[in-house]
């Protein structure tokens, strides 16, 4: 059992233990986007499509689950717009619900913590030539996740790396970086609709 600390916790401890918690599972997501390339329309798709249906299911969970925490839902129209400059449907909603039982707070910390990778992003996708690609920027130049952020942090540092609330928030921080890989997979395998 981890020993439990007598101060109360602070958002940047409560962030960084999370970090380590999910470190095997967040390179592995990366490493699975990571292959992609952002500057081919075909690629770039992909990347969106698997990132609509991952997120369409983390946006309802958070805000059936945590109402107070809700991700800004304008993020879905953001990725659905880019599919259509691209010229591609905005694909099948995952079915069933993947993330029962997972704790919001985890899910919106995945979902929020993308904005910290999301300029490396922006310069891979600024480099295609393709003007279709150029014209699927909105979810890639999105701010909402950077400002919600911060208000994440403050709600999370009421939770103590060592306790068990932690160690829900982490399982659901897992499940959710394991949910954008295998909404990858499913579009890779046509489960688009």
């Amino acid at each position: 059992m981890p020993k439990r600390s007598t101060r109360p916790a602070s958002a940047q401890a409560t962030r960084f233990a999370l970090r380590e918690a999910t470190a095997a599972e967040h390179a592995r997501t990366d490493a699975t986007f990571g292959r992609l390339s952002l500057t081919a329309a075909a690629d770039y798709a992909l990347f969106l499509a698997a990132h609509h249906r991952a997120l369409c299911c983390c946006l309802d969970h958070v805000a059936r689950h945590w109402p107070e925490g809700a991700l800004p839902a304008r993020l879905a129209d953001d990725l659905a717009a880019d599919l259509e400059a691209l010229g591609c449907g905005v694909p099948a909603a995952i079915p069933g619900t993947p993330l029962d039982g997972a704790d919001p707070r985890g899910v919106a910390y995945v979902v929020a913590g993308s904005h910290l990778g999301a300029k490396v992003l922006r310069k891979r996708w600024g480099e295609s030539a393709d003007p279709r690609v150029q014209a699927a920027g909105r979810y890639l130049a999105s701010d909402d996740l950077h400002a919600y952020w911060p208000r994440l942090l403050q709600r999370l540092k009421a939770v103590d790396p060592g306790s068990a609330a932690f160690a829900g928030l982490a399982s659901a921080a897992t499940a959710t970086f394991a949910l954008f890989i295998d909404a990858l997979a499913g579009i890779e395998m046509g489960e688009s609709g």
